[in-house]
């Protein structure tokens, strides 16, 4: 069964692929730190050796430290030297130990990550695993600082929002045209509605009036006497039936006592004899009305011209 093999970035140079056997050892031995990104196909993103179950058992070897120079040991030497060799050049002071790599640390809300060195961090912003807005936290920083911050590198600004489309305007049909000359106005008509007559027609009228006037005469001449009460009873049914007649024309019923006043006479016996139903409130008369009213004025005018006549 072939070894997995593995890469690993280190002093932002990525190495690899190696043996797992080989970056175990190189992590046992301290030769890579256990923050070192690495990724092997079976990972979706670089990880930091501590992180991953396959390293998290590693118990790191410590390094040899390098032996100090003693400067006093080394003057008293180089003095016993000068009787030796007096071309021999005097030992250099030791090169002062560079500080330690700073640490970083990230937040996260499901529990912090870390710790991260300087290129690991900058090597997880690089791949994209790590934004300018994420908080991260070193010695000497007071509070929780954006990457961006720390890093001194200017967060991208946001994405523009794509472009609105235009909204397409709904086609309005327009109005078919109306020539001027076929323009029509409408007149609303006004309807009047007249109420339903009441009392008696003009037949009926005229046939009452008979029926009550031709007794009273025949009374009238077969006795000769006591006629006053029979033309009390007579004139007390005209006067209702008249009534009844001014009542279907459309007036007052009591309008018929206008029958005892001159000139007021002939307006109720136009009522009662030409009137038709509701006249009061259609002024306009019937073509029997009409035909009536012709043969009053010309039987009235035939009398008029008897008349001047026989008196020349």
């Amino acid at each position: 069964m072939s070894e997995r093999e593995w890469h690993y970035v280190y002093q932002r140079a990525q190495e690899g692929p190696v043996p797992e056997s080989t970056l175990r050892s190189r992590l046992e031995n301290a030769e890579l730190p256990m923050d070192v990104l690495v990724w092997s196909e079976a990972l979706e993103d670089w990880v930091a050796a501590h992180e991953e179950p396959t390293f998290q058992n590693i118990e790191v070897c410590p390094r040899r430290p390098e032996p100090k120079s003693n400067p006093a040991a080394e003057r008293a030497r180089s003095s016993s030297d000068q009787g030796h060799r007096n071309e021999a050049p005097p030992a250099q002071p030791a090169a002062p130990q560079p500080p330690p790599a700073p640490v970083f640390f990230v937040y996260r809300p499901a529990g912090n990550k870390g710790p991260y060195s300087h290129e690991a961090i900058v090597m997880m912003f690089s791949n994209g695993a790590l934004v300018g807005t994420d908080l991260v936290w070193r010695e000497g920083l007071a509070n929780w600082t954006p990457l961006s911050v720390v890093l001194g590198i200017q967060a991208p600004p946001p994405p523009l929002p794509p472009p609105l489309q235009p909204q397409p305007q709904p086609r309005v049909r327009p109005a078919p045209r109306v020539p001027p000359t076929q323009t029509h106005t409408h007149t609303p008509t006004r309807t009047t509605s007249s109420p339903t007559p009441e009392g008696i027609g003009r037949l009926a009228y005229v046939g009452l009036s008979l029926a009550i006037s031709i007794p009273f005469f025949i009374i009238a001449n077969a006795s000769s006497g006591g006629a006053g009460g029979t033309f009390l009873i007579c004139l007390t049914l005209h006067l209702f039936v008249s009534g009844q007649r001014l009542k279907n024309a459309g007036y007052n019923p009591w309008m018929v006592f206008l029958a005892f006043l001159p000139i007021a006479n002939l307006f109720v016996g136009f009522a009662c004899l030409l009137a038709p139903a509701g006249y009061a409130h259609t002024n306009k008369l019937d073509s029997a009305a009409k035909a009536v009213l012709i043969c009053v004025v010309g039987f009235l005018l035939l009398i008029l011209i008897l008349v001047i006549a026989g008196s020349r």
